[in-house]
């Protein structure tokens, strides 16, 4: 019985191990922006929510926003699909995306929009709002926990028989 024993606990705890290691976030350079920032070189509105995106940002890690010049290959594809996904019309620049808000505009509303959205970020955990464009993965990480589960359950079976 010891022989079968020794080897589950390795299998519970190498299914432990995996599932932990699954579910750490990357580092913050691997992830994706919780802020994107859509603009254009001569708008004047975008100028003012750019200075206020750096003073609100000081807080976040490097590399949570990405400013997007609305003039490069691709950013009027993907500002088309993010709108599509977040049921918004953004008929000019700027527009922002924190987490899952949209910002368009430039304005005091907007600017108080802007402050809470980030504020929340700054308190909470906050997803890329690129994740919207990403359609719904396996569930990985509830499968392996749901295996390690198992393993436990089965090894405590077979720790009640001996």
């Amino acid at each position: 019985m010891n022989a079968i024993v020794r080897p589950s606990l390795l299998s519970v705890l190498c299914l432990v191990v995996a599932c932990v290691a699954l579910t750490v976030p990357a580092s913050a350079e691997d992830a994706d922006p919780i802020v994107l920032f859509f603009h254009d070189a001569e708008c004047p509105d975008c100028e003012v929510i750019a200075g206020l995106l750096d003073e609100l940002l000081v807080g976040m890690p490097e590399g949570a926003m990405r400013a997007i010049e609305i003039g490069e290959p691709g950013a009027v594809e993907l500002l088309g699909s993010l709108c599509t996904a977040y049921g918004v019309e953004a008929a000019n620049v700027p527009v922002v995306f924190v987490s899952d808000e949209v910002i368009v505009g430039a304005g005091r509303a907007e600017e108080f929009q802007l402050r809470a959205a980030i504020g929340d970020c700054l308190t909470r955990p906050c997803s890329s709002p690129l994740l919207a464009l990403q359609s719904d993965p396996f569930p990985w990480t509830d499968v392996l926990w749901l295996a390690a589960v198992a393993a436990v359950f089965a090894f405590l079976m077979a720790w009640q028989v001996r």
